[in-house]
């Protein structure tokens, strides 16, 4: 997603910067202005599973609680747990690991750009990678 949001034309580093002993090649403007737009749609589908997520989320009959302490015991409405800090705190928590997860899952391309110039190549590898990482785990 970021990719062909960031760079649809699939344009190649295009700017190099001298850092001693090696070169560091860069986008240029066309692909580093849409950079930006990248960020907001992946925080605009993540808050969009969230939400689906919650609403999803249904209230259950629980077993018997006598059996558990008292400060355990909870009937509360997800009304009620919506006005809560604890939850707010929690999804805020879950938004700012998952944000710095998909920023990080990023950083394979600047090592492979240094010799590949194919930018959707280097997507189509990192999103196979993580498809085999799903998959993987199954087993």
């Amino acid at each position: 997603m970021f990719t062909f949001i960031s760079n649809p034309d699939n344009k190649s580093p295009d700017v190099k910067v001298d850092r001693g002993s090696d070169d560091e090649k860069l986008f240029g403007n066309s692909v580093s202005d849409n950079v930006q737009w990248s960020f907001i749609a992946f925080a605009i589908v993540a808050a969009v599973v969230g939400v689906i997520g919650v609403l999803l989320m249904h209230e259950r009959e629980l077993p018997d609680l006598k059996d558990l302490p008292k400060e355990f015991r909870s009937n509360m409405t997800l009304k009620q747990c919506l006005k809560t800090n604890e939850f707010w705190t929690m999804i805020l928590a879950f938004f700012f690991t998952y944000f710095v997860w998909g920023y990080m899952a990023n950083d394979y391309k600047v090592f492979g750009l240094t010799e590949i110039d194919n930018d959707h190549l280097l997507s189509y590898a990192g999103s196979t990678g993580s498809a085999i990482g799903i998959v993987a785990r199954i087993f």
